[in-house]
């Protein structure tokens, strides 16, 4: 739901595009770490805090990651149709 919240409306701005990507990280920290108490994860301490955000962030920038190389894949496939198309024009 968060994540759906956060994307409603595709901007153009880099800066905007940041603050919505850092909005998004920090309430997946707060709900992660609401669930992670709740459900006996971790505790409420400095350590158990510290590693359910380090957990959140090697997933997110791991997703992220995943993200950039099927996107730079779909980008060449494109550039390499567009280069087909028009080489035979």
């Amino acid at each position: 739901m968060v994540t759906v919240l956060s994307v409603l409306k595709e901007e153009n701005r880099r800066w905007l595009l940041a603050v919505r990507h850092v909005l998004h990280y920090v309430l997946l920290c707060i709900i992660m770490i609401i669930c992670g108490n709740f459900f006996g994860w971790m505790s409420l301490n400095f350590q158990g805090i510290a590693m359910m955000v380090g957990a959140v962030a090697v997933v997110y920038l791991l997703a992220f990651g995943a993200y950039c190389v099927t996107d730079l894949k779909q980008a060449n496939e494109i550039n390499q149709k567009l280069k087909e198309k028009y080489r035979e024009d």
